[in-house]
């Protein structure tokens, strides 16, 4: 299930309703909306009126759930010390990541919070010198290690 609110567009104006649509608004949260068929109705409220339904579906997708492991896509790597994060899952909304030299020692403790699946976070470790390292990203759940190259 997506964690993306949708916005409503119609023509001519007009007011959504149903269920998932956030009330006031021309926002559907599929969230609030639960897995299945929801029919929406747009009642337009201008000149005569008018009534439309259409019907969204909510469907479960079993890849959006990745764990930690699998969520964290990095690129590009090598890289100059300027990379992205892509966070693949709706599992989790939050994870921190420590930049780790190859003496072990943690050079970064970050925090990453307010995550929707897709969000891509930008990193820039140019500061660091060209070498090995590892990310540990980790949560209150489980934990996962990935290899980086810097080179200048």
């Amino acid at each position: 299930m997506s964690d993306t609110i949708i916005t409503l567009n119609a023509t001519p104006a007009g007011v959504w309703s149903g269920r998932g649509v956030i009330a006031g608004t021309n926002k559907f949260d599929p969230v609030l909306a639960g897995l299945g068929v929801s029919t929406l109705t747009y009642t337009v409220t201008s000149g005569c009126g008018a009534v439309a339904n259409v019907n969204i579906t909510v469907k479960d997708c079993q890849e959006r759930h990745n764990v930690l492991a699998g969520a964290i896509r990095i690129w590009p790597n090598p890289s100059t010390g300027q990379f992205n994060i892509k966070f693949l899952t709706d599992k989790y909304k939050e994870f921190g990541l420590k930049v780790v030299d190859a003496g072990g020692k943690t050079l970064r403790d970050l925090q990453f919070t307010n995550l929707v699946y897709g969000s891509i976070i930008p990193m820039d470790l140019r500061a660091l010198p060209s070498g090995m390292y590892v990310l540990l990203a980790y949560n209150s759940q489980e934990h996962a290690s990935f290899q980086i190259i810097i080179a200048h």
